[in-house]
């Protein structure tokens, strides 16, 4: 018998029969915590930004505007995620840092803070994300994109 979880509401006797598939949206990771469903985005959602954060970002670069304004799109993105309960972001100087590590990443040329403003270890990570944004992406190899 294979159901969907979305229908399932109002169905508990459905648990007492043995032989039972439950279809789950494909986007989630499912862990099942004393009999109830706990979801969880699975880690991709975590570390890739949305299209439309990577457009809007992008349209402001050729707007002209500074990168700390293309880079607040991505952290637009993190506060409403911290609203959503998406991820475990505790606070918004969390999301903020999430963000902006997010744009650096994703190509806004947004420099790692100096020396002084914050820890080595937060310089360190935002240099790292600053060059990975900046570095030409390798096309895949034939053999690895091949793989099923």
């Amino acid at each position: 018998m294979i159901i969907d979880f979305l229908s399932l509401s109002g169905m508990s006797d459905i648990w007492s029969k043995k032989s039972v598939v439950i279809r789950l949206p494909a986007c989630w990771n499912w862990t099942w915590i004393t009999g109830k469903v706990n979801c969880e985005p699975t880690s991709k959602e975590l570390v890739m930004p949305e299209r439309k954060t990577i457009r809007r970002a992008r349209r402001k670069a050729a707007e002209g505007k500074q990168p700390s304004t293309q880079a607040g799109e991505f952290v637009r993105e993190e506060m409403e995620h911290l609203r959503q309960g998406k991820h475990g972001a505790r606070s918004a100087k969390q999301a903020i840092a999430i963000g902006l590590s997010k744009a650096r990443r994703a190509g806004v040329p947004l420099p790692p803070p100096k020396k002084g403003k914050t820890s080595e270890a937060t310089r360190v990570k935002a240099a790292r994300d600053y060059q990975k944004g900046q570095t030409a992406h390798r096309a895949t190899g034939r053999r690895r994109s091949r793989a099923t």
